[in-house]
C-alpha cells in the first residue's frame, strides 16, 4: 500500500540496514505505525568530532535549501545524543555556509540551544495588507 500525507513523526526506531518502523501522527488519518522503506540512508554526514555536513531537501520548494535551521539543529542533537555525548558545540555544514548549533544537557535534556551563522538579506520588499 502506498500513502502520501503530511505528519508529525513521533518515533523512529531502526529497522534493518536502511529501513525504520516509523509513528506518525496525521491529521488525516490520526496515529499511523509504518515501515519506511530507504529512509536512513545519509543525508547528514559526520565529518569529525563535533562537526557534520548536512543536506536539506525542502518539500514544497522541491529543491535542496542553502540552509535550514530546524533541520541542522536537529542533526546536531542527534549526532550529540548518539556518537559525541560530551560535545556541546557542533559545526554544521550546509549549501549556504557554516552554521554553529551550541547547547546545554541537564538531566539528560538539551535546553538553552543557540544556532549562530552568517546572515545575509536576500529579499527587499514592501508588504501591504490591503493586497491580501
Amino acid at each position: 500500500m502506498y500513502l502520501k500525507t503530511q505528519g508529525l513523526v513521533l518515533r523512529v526506531t531502526e529497522y534493518r540496514d536502511s529501513d525504520a518502523m516509523l509513528t506518525v501522527l496525521t491529521k488525516e488519518q490520526g496515529l499511523m505505525s509504518f515501515k519506511a522503506r530507504g529512509v536512513r540512508s545519509r543525508r547528514s554526514q559526520l565529518a569529525g568530532e563535533g562537526t557534520l555536513k548536512v543536506r536539506t531537501y525542502e518539500r514544497g520548494v522541491e529543491d535542496e535549501t542553502l540552509a535550514c535551521g530546524t533541520g541542522s539543529v536537529a542533526a546536531a542533537v542527534v549526532a550529540s545524543r548518539v556518537r559525541f555525548p560530551q560535545v556541546r558545540s557542533i559545526d554544521v555544514q550546509v549549501r549556504g555556509g557554516l552554521l554553529n548549533v551550541a547547547f546545554d544537557v541537564v538531566g539528560g535534556r538539551f535546553s538553552d540551544v543557540r544556532l549562530t551563522g552568517p546572515a545575509r538579506r536576500v529579499y527587499s520588499g514592501v508588504f501591504r495588507p490591503e493586497n491580501f
